[in-house]
């Protein structure tokens, strides 16, 4: 099996983030088999010591900046995001560094080897999870900075008992799957919280904030929400290593500004009315005086014309593009919200953006990754 093949196999197994052909509930996503699975190919899986994260946006820059301090400060930790941006080995970080083809390869075989004689069904997500468990427990990390997939409550990263687990800023999302509402939404999400277990909650808009205290009357608000969970983890924080770790951050597709031969190209998975606001406040304060262009592409299941209005107001150029064939949005159905160029093949769509990029321009490669 080389490294592709390998990835073939976990791409065989039935995807319901990619499909969304399933309803969310415990027939779908029994965590109760998760476990059954979980405990019987990789049993010393429970002995980590987990950080749950969950969310709608900044999970995966709360989890590495705390997989980074907890690093920095002499333990051995391992990282899980999902999903990957660019090559799936992303998804197995390990004391700063991704897992080998090679390696990726071997777990891929031994999970394989195992689940021919497993009866129950298991999902792709169900799978990659297993391997990425069973990888930081050989290597012999202490302790575990787990990302939420979908939700929480049913999600596959739940069958873990964390140290703490926290729930970044929450917005309407996946709400073909979670729901259309914030309660609906906050009971998926909040479904990480676990008896006897610190649970944290960053800052949020009014509303949301309601919900949560009501059904998480013991839920603890805070305003640094990577320091506080250091606080439950460690007892005590490094305040100047941790300022070091947040000035040296960098994590791909969160405000990853490249240089192609003289063109500037900020990469930003801004797929939120409020991550695209926050985004446009950077690339105002950063480039000041420069015009922007954009290259969106959107999932089905985005709020659309809110998003799409917020670039029109700013962009000096929209160029429509599809980056998934399942769920992606059309991109003439977006150009008919906010006038824009389209362009379908999203390579071919970059390609000439950045070809036609002027001097006094910005290139901003965002929405749905």
């Amino acid at each position: 099996m080389d490294f592709e093949t390998a990835k073939e196999y976990l791409r065989s197994h039935i995807s319901y983030e990619e499909t969304r052909n399933f309803k969310y509930d415990e027939n779908y996503f029994d965590l109760a088999r998760v476990k059954r699975f979980y405990a019987a190919f990789c049993p010393a899986y429970g002995d980590l010591k987990y950080i749950h994260v969950g969310g709608s946006k900044g999970k995966g820059s709360t989890c590495a900046l705390v997989a980074n301090y907890l690093r920095a400060s002499g333990r051995n930790v391992g990282m899980f995001l999902s999903p990957y941006i660019v090559e799936i080995t992303e998804s197995f970080w390990f004391d700063g560094a991704d897992i080998s083809k090679a390696d990726f390869v071997k777990y891929v075989e031994e999970l394989r080897d195992f689940a021919e004689s497993w009866e129950e069904r298991i999902t792709y997500f169900e799978m990659l999870l297993a391997i990425v468990l069973k990888y930081f427990v050989d290597m012999g990390a202490e302790y575990v900075v787990l990302e939420v997939g979908l939700g929480g409550r049913l999600d596959a990263t739940n069958v873990v008992e964390p140290l703490v687990s926290a729930l970044t800023l929450v917005e309407k999302e996946h709400t073909d799957v979670l729901g259309e509402s914030y309660e609906e939404i906050l009971a998926e999400k909040c479904g990480i919280r676990k008896e006897g277990v610190p649970f944290l909650v960053g800052p949020q808009k009014e509303e949301v904030r309601e919900i949560v205290e009501r059904i998480c009357p013991d839920a603890r608000f805070v305003s640094s929400l990577v320091e506080e969970i250091l606080k439950v983890v460690l007892g005590e924080v490094d305040e100047g290593m941790l300022e070091r770790i947040r000035s040296e951050f960098k994590l791909p597709g969160r405000f990853q500004v490249e240089d192609f031969e003289g063109r500037t190209v900020v990469f930003d998975m801004a797929h939120t009315e409020a991550s695209m606001k926050f985004l446009i406040e950077k690339l105002e304060k950063k480039f000041k005086g420069k015009n922007f262009v954009f290259l969106i592409s959107m999932m089905r299941d985005k709020k659309h014309k809110e998003i799409l209005e917020i670039v029109g107001e700013f962009a000096d150029k929209i160029v429509y593009t599809s980056s998934h064939e399942e769920r992606g949005e059309d991109p003439h159905a977006l150009a008919k919200i906010v006038k824009g160029e389209v362009v379908e093949d999203c390579t071919l769509a970059f390609e000439s953006s950045l070809q036609e990029l002027k001097k006094d321009q910005v290139l901003v490669v965002t929405g749905s990754h």
